[in-house]
């Protein structure tokens, strides 16, 4: 159990939603307009699968959220009571490594924003939110498609943003490893520089070389761009 005063000490010091998990989202609702079921792995405090499910008509929609660490687990259970959509969403507090393939089910959308250093890339931060959001403490990007690939139903899509600190290719061969195809890829970019990495897979054969599409969040001097406030104003931010 984790203790109020934790939480509150997490709230300053610790993860907090960024530009990475509203495209997760806004990807995934583009991909899959007619989803009616979606997992999030490594789910924190619940942004990416809330902002999805926002967007649905109220009851015609279920999320499932995989996360392990207690004190993200504890904010999001607070935020599901807060939002009162507990009927809709079902919080699963385990590691993902350690899941049966069967115990998921099946969904039309998988989503993560996963991890993007090795364990020993640097000095781990003191906050173990930032941690584990970070660092492959508890597996990296390969870990995430194999529990990705067995969750997603026919014709599903699979939706992750990850930094360029994380190896482009060695995602990429993590992807093939596990049969994916990359539909569409989005770089994403902050006062003009690469930040982030946006990609829609699916399982079926897609195209060898899709087009890379490029979205500029941040301007040169660090106002948001007008793609990035039109992208937030359609998903109701």
């Amino acid at each position: 159990m984790i203790s109020s005063r934790t939480c509150a000490a997490t709230e300053k010091k610790g993860y907090r939603y960024c530009a990475d998990d509203i495209l997760c989202a806004h990807y995934a609702l583009k991909a899959a307009p007619n989803a009616h079921s979606l997992l999030d792995l490594g789910s924190g405090i619940g942004t990416i699968g809330l902002a999805w499910l926002a967007q649905q008509p109220r009851g015609t929609a279920k999320v499932t959220m995989l996360e392990a660490q207690d004190v993200s687990v504890s904010l999001c259970r607070r935020t599901l009571r807060m939002c009162q959509v507990q009927d809709e969403v079902e919080l699963r507090h385990a590691d993902l490594r350690d899941q049966d393939s069967s115990s998921l089910g099946k969904f039309d959308v998988v989503t993560a924003n996963p991890p993007y250093l090795s364990r020993n890339a640097g000095n781990l931060p003191d906050n173990s939110q930032k941690a584990y959001c970070r660092h492959e403490l508890r597996g990296g990007v390969a870990e995430f498609c194999a529990v990705a690939k067995d969750a997603m139903a026919p014709g599903a899509v699979f939706c992750m943003v990850f930094t360029t600190d994380a190896s482009l290719p060695d995602v990429l061969q993590a992807l093939q490893q596990y049969s994916f195809a990359v539909q569409r890829r989005v770089d994403v970019l902050f006062r003009g520089n690469l930040k982030s990495v946006a990609v829609v897979c699916s399982l079926e054969r897609g195209c060898t070389r899709p087009a890379v599409d490029t979205l500029n969040v941040q301007e040169e001097d660090g106002a948001w761009s007008s793609d990035y406030i039109s992208l937030c104003a359609e998903m109701g931010l």
